[in-house]
């Protein structure tokens, strides 16, 4: 402590705060040959947008319906069934198939409607979906 007291002599109030990081209490860094003690702190903030909180819904109705299709306990689910069906979406290399099954679809009615005799028309129709649908 006595190599200490000398060096503590000329050193600051300032220096022996900013020592006192480095391990050696009382000794300041410039004594012991080591450059400045840089603490480089980066200001951050932290920004959070705040919503509304729901207020929780109670699930169950206020006079719950026995005779529900599904049971009572649908009203918990909050997943309903849909009140129109999705349309159906053709992707681009559908459609020839989509195409050759209506066209199938358009003979058969007709030959049902006529009376006539479509087989071979039809049976032509099918061996190209198969073709289209195997290539």
């Amino acid at each position: 402590m006595a190599a200490s007291s000398a060096s503590l002599a000329g050193a600051s109030a300032s220096d022996l705060l900013r020592s006192s990081t480095s391990g050696f209490n009382g000794v300041p860094l410039r004594s012991l040959g080591k450059g400045r003690l840089i603490v480089k702190s980066r200001d951050f903030s932290v920004a959070a947008k705040l919503r509304k909180a729901k207020k929780y819904d109670y699930p169950w109705p206020a006079n719950p319906d026995p005779n529900v299709k599904g049971g009572v306990l649908i009203h918990l689910s909050r997943f309903k069934p849909l009140k129109e069906k999705p349309k159906l979406a053709t992707l681009d290399f559908e459609k020839p198939l989509v195409d050759l099954q209506k066209k199938i679809f358009d003979v058969q009615k007709m030959a049902e409607e006529t009376g006539l005799d479509f087989t071979d028309q039809i049976q032509l129709l099918e061996t190209k979906y198969q073709q289209v649908f195997v290539s």
